[in-house]
C-alpha cells in the first residue's frame, strides 16, 4: 500500500512530502520533470512520470494505494476556471474509484462551498463536487484560507516603490495562511487515515491585515513599506500586463472581493483544531526576508 502525492514540487505538496519521508512513508509522487524530485527519490520516494490530469495515468498510477493527494497546480492561463480545475478533480475522482482508494485529501479552500461569487474558488466548489461522487469512504476538502505567500508577488512592487498594491481597504483583516501549516495538516491526515468518513476541514491562519504585512516588513526588510488600496480595474490590468489571463485576473478580483464583503468566509467559529501556527512575523522572517534578498540579489 502507498500514498501517493499529486503537485509534489510545491510549496504545500513538498511540505507534505518531506514529512511523508521523515515519517518512514514512501509516497509516490507524480510529476512532469522527476530530476525537480531528486532529493525525495534520495529519501525513498518512488517517481511516477506523468500528469494528473491524465485519466489513463492516473488509474495506473494509483494501484493499490491507501491514500491520494489531490492539489490542483497553479497557472497564469487559465481560460475557464471551472474546466481547469475540474480536469484535474475528474481523473482523480476516477482513479478512487477505479482502485476503490479509502482515504483522498484534496486541498480545497475556504469559500468552496459556494457555486459562484468566489473568484477561482467557483473551481474547487466544482472539484469538491466530482470528488464528493466518486463514492470515496474517507474524503477530506481540506479547506485553508489566504496565503501569506501571495504577498511575495509584491517583492517587484516593494523593489520599484516602496509599496504594496491591493484591493484590499485599508485595516481590512482576514486570516492569512502559511502554505507549510497546510501541507504539515494534509501530511498529518494522510499518515492517520482515519475513518472518519467525507468532510471538509477549515484552517485560519492569524488574522492580519495589509497594514500590518507593511509594518511587519517594513522592520524586516529595514526599508519602508507601505500598502495602497486600488481599485479593481487597475489591479486587474496590472495582473494582465504581467501575463496573467483576463479571466483569472477578474477571478482574483472577484475573491478579494468575496472576502471584503464576507462571503467568502470560515463556516465555523475560530478553535484549537483549526487555527495554525505561523504568525506573519514568522514568515516574514523565514520565507519573504530571504526571498527579497534573493530579488535584489538577482
Amino acid at each position: 500500500m502507498s500514498i501517493v502525492i499529486t503537485t509534489p514540487t510545491g510549496n504545500i505538496g513538498s511540505v507534505v512530502t518531506r514529512q511523508l519521508l521523515d515519517a518512514g512513508e514512501t509516497p509516490i509522487l507524480i510529476a512532469r520533470d522527476p530530476a525537480k524530485l531528486r532529493d525525495a527519490v534520495a529519501r525513498g520516494a518512488v517517481v511516477k512520470r506523468g500528469s494528473h490530469d491524465d485519466v489513463d495515468f492516473m488509474v495506473d498510477a494509483t494501484r493499490d494505494a491507501e491514500a491520494l493527494f489531490v492539489l490542483t497546480p497553479g497557472s497564469y492561463h487559465i481560460q475557464n476556471i471551472v474546466d481547469f480545475y475540474t480536469s484535474f478533480a475528474a481523473p482523480a475522482a476516477e482513479a478512487a474509484r477505479a482502485n476503490k482508494i479509502p482515504h483522498v485529501v484534496h486541498l480545497s479552500s475556504v469559500g468552496a462551498d459556494l457555486a459562484t461569487g468566489n473568484g477561482p474558488v467557483a473551481g474547487l466548489h466544482a472539484s469538491e463536487q466530482i470528488l464528493n461522487a466518486a463514492g470515496i469512504p474517507n474524503l477530506v476538502h481540506l479547506r485553508p484560507g489566504y496565503f501569506m505567500e501571495n504577498t511575495l508577488a509584491q517583492i517587484p512592487n516593494i523593489l520599484e516603490s516602496g509599496s504594496m498594491y491591493t484591493t484590499f481597504p485599508s485595516g481590512e483583516r482576514f486570516p492569512m495562511i502559511a502554505t507549510r501549516d497546510v501541507g504539515a495538516r494534509a501530511a498529518e491526515l494522510l499518515r492517520r487515515r482515519d475513518g472518519s468518513g467525507a468532510r471538509s476541514i477549515e484552517l485560519q491562519g492569524p488574522e492580519t491585515s495589509y497594514e500590518d504585512v507593511a509594518e511587519i516588513l517594513t522592520e524586516e526588510l529595514g526599508r519602508e513599506v507601505t500598502h495602497v488600496t486600488v481599485t479593481d480595474e487597475q489591479m486587474i490590468q496590472a495582473l494582465t500586463g504581467m501575463g496573467v489571463s483576463q479571466v483569472l485576473a477578474d477571478a482574483l478580483a472577484e475573491l478579494a472581493e468575496g472576502i471584503v464583503q464576507g462571503r467568502v468566509k470560515y463556516e465555523e467559529p475560530r478553535n484549537a483544531a483549526n487555527s495554525t501556527p505561523t504568525s506573519y512575523r514568522d514568515f516574514a522572517a523565514e520565507v519573504f526576508k530571504p526571498a527579497f534578498a534573493a530579488a535584489v540579489g538577482g
